[in-house]
């Protein structure tokens, strides 16, 4: 069974509907994978400190 957002997906035109399929596949396909990687990004960013 495929999610509401995958059947909107896969009805969107690939070249003239970028934006909202990123936006679709960040929001609501990938919302955790994306927030994780943030997180990751973040403390990479300001916590943890270069190795010389």
């Amino acid at each position: 069974m495929t999610s509401r957002w995958a059947r909107e997906i896969a009805a969107l035109d690939a070249e003239a509907d970028c934006g909202r399929i990123v936006y679709l596949l960040g929001a609501h396909e990938f919302a955790w994978d994306i927030e994780r990687a943030l997180e990751f990004a973040l403390f990479r960013t300001y916590v943890s400190h270069p190795v010389r």
